[in-house]
C-alpha cells in the first residue's frame, strides 16, 4: 500500500482555525480575570475591612498572577496586622479614590513589553497617574527595561562592575559581525528572558541567522570562565530590598550553564551554601551602586568570580522567585533567605510608606544576631500548603 501525503491545508481554512483558537484563548484569558478579580474582592474585603489596603499591588490575570502569594501567605501566618496593609487588582485597573493607595505596586515579570506593549503600556498610563497623585511607586515598569542584559551591562559598566561583553543581534550583519569579533567560545541567549535555551559556539561553530528565529531578542554574550580552583562552577544571588539585601542562594555545578536541575546534592556543597546564607552577602555595597545604577527598589543580581576572583555579574532580576523549598533532610537552611527576603519585601513597602517597621522584620533583614531565633520559630510554622503553593506559579 502506497500511502500519500495529506493535502495542503487551504488557507482560509487555517485562518478560521486560527481565528477559532485565539477566540478560545479569549475566552479563557477573560474566565480567568473575572475569576481572580472575584478572589481579590474576597481577599481585599476580609483583610482591608477595618482599614489599610495603602499598598495598591498590580497583577495581570494570565501572566503569573499569583507568583507572590507566598508572601502574603507569610504576612497573614506571621505578621496579620501588616497584611491589612495589601490591596490586590489586576491590570487594566484604575487608582480608586475612596481611599487613594498611599503606594503602587507593579508585580509584573519584566521587561514587561518584551512580552506584551499593551500591558507595558497599561502600566506605564498606572504609575502615570499616581505620579500626578503623588502616590510612591515601587520597581517602575520604564525601569524594569533596564532589566534586559545588554542595557544592565551598559549601566554597570561605568561603575567599574564586571560584566561580559555583549552584542545584541538585531540583524543578519549583527550575527556576522559577533561571529567574526567575539571571541569563543560565546553563547547566544533571549536579552530579555531569564529562562530559556543557551546556545554556546566554540571555535568553528557557527549558526545561522534562520536558527535564532526561536529566540525573541538575541544576544551574544562573552563566556567568562568562573570555574574555581577545583574546577566547579558557582552562581550566587543577591536580593536587593531598597538599601538593605540578602545572600538567597547559591548554586555548585559541574556544567558552565548553572542551573537548579544541574547543581551539585552532596555534603561539601550543602554545607558551602550554608556557610554562605548564615551572613550578609560580601557584596552589598557594590550590589546596592548597582541597584542604583538600574533605578529599581527591588532587584536580584545573579553573579559568579572569574578566574581571578573578580566578581562577575551575569544578570539583574526585577521579578525573582521567592519561594520555600520542599522540607529535605539537612537543607532548612534554605528556608532562612526566604524569611529574610519576604521581611526585606514587607520593609521595603513599610519604608516607602512612611510606617514603622516591626522589630522582627527590621532584624531579619539587617541580620541582628537576634535574628536566629526568630528564623527558628518561622521555619516551625510553615506548613506543606505554603511549601506547595508557588508550585504552578514558576516561570516557564
Amino acid at each position: 500500500m502506497t500511502l500519500s501525503a495529506s493535502p495542503p491545508e487551504p488557507p482560509r481554512k487555517r485562518l478560521r482555525r486560527l481565528r477559532a483558537a485565539l477566540g478560545q484563548a479569549a475566552t479563557w484569558a477573560a474566565t480567568r480575570s473575572v475569576a481572580i478579580r472575584a478572589r481579590d474582592a474576597f481577599a481585599n474585603a476580609r483583610w482591608t475591612r477595618q482599614g489599610g489596603g495603602e499598598v495598591l499591588v498590580i497583577r495581570h490575570p494570565v501572566r503569573m498572577p499569583f507568583f507572590y502569594h507566598g508572601f502574603l501567605h507569610w504576612l497573614a501566618l506571621n505578621l496579620p496586622a501588616q497584611r491589612r496593609h495589601f490591596r490586590l487588582a489586576l491590570l487594566p485597573a484604575g487608582l480608586s479614590p475612596s481611599p487613594l493607595p498611599g503606594l503602587l505596586v507593579p508585580w509584573l515579570q519584566d521587561p514587561i513589553e518584551a512580552w506584551s506593549e499593551e500591558v507595558y503600556a497599561q502600566a506605564v498610563a498606572l504609575t502615570a497617574a499616581a505620579d500626578a497623585a503623588g502616590i510612591g511607586v515601587v520597581n517602575r515598569p520604564e525601569r524594569l527595561s533596564n532589566i534586559r542584559k545588554s542595557r544592565t551591562a551598559a549601566l554597570l559598566a561605568p561603575l567599574g562592575i564586571r560584566t561580559p561583553r555583549m552584542l545584541r543581534l538585531t540583524c543578519r550583519a549583527a550575527l556576522e559581525e559577533a561571529l567574526d569579533s567575539l571571541p569563543r567560545p560565546f553563547f547566544i541567549r533571549d536579552d530579555a528572558s531569564h529562562n530559556g535555551r543557551m546556545r554556546l559556539l566554540g571555535p568553528g561553530d557557527s549558526v545561522a541567522w534562520e536558527e535564532l528565529a526561536e529566540i525573541g531578542a538575541p544576544v551574544a554574550i562573552e563566556f567568562i570562565d568562573t570555574r574555581g580552583p577545583d574546577g566547579l562552577y558557582r552562581k550566587f544571588r543577591y536580593q536587593a530590598a531598597g538599601t538593605f539585601g540578602i545572600a538567597v542562594h547559591q548554586v555548585t555545578s559541574c556544567h558552565w550553564e548553572v542551573r537548579g536541575h544541574n547543581k551539585r546534592r552532596d555534603v561539601p556543597a550543602y554545607r558551602e551554601e550554608a556557610a554562605f546564607l548564615a551572613q550578609p552577602d560580601p557584596n552589598h555595597a557594590v550590589l546596592q551602586r548597582a541597584r542604583a545604577a538600574l533605578g529599581l527598589d527591588f532587584v536580584a543580581f545573579d553573579y559568579a568570580y572569574d578566574r581571578d576572583g573578580r566578581l562577575t555579574v551575569w544578570e539583574a532580576n526585577g521579578y525573582p522567585s521567592l519561594f520555600f523549598g520542599r522540607p529535605e533532610p539537612g537543607l532548612r537552611f534554605r528556608d532562612a533567605p526566604v524569611h529574610r527576603s519576604f521581611a526585606a519585601m514587607l520593609g521595603l513597602y513599610l519604608d516607602r510608606l512612611g510606617r514603622p517597621v516591626p522589630e522582627m522584620v527590621d532584624m531579619l533583614r539587617r541580620y541582628a544576631p537576634e535574628s536566629e531565633t526568630v528564623l527558628a520559630r518561622l521555619d516551625a510554622s510553615i506548613g506543606w500548603q505554603q511549601r506547595l503553593l508557588p508550585a504552578a506559579t514558576m516561570p516557564r
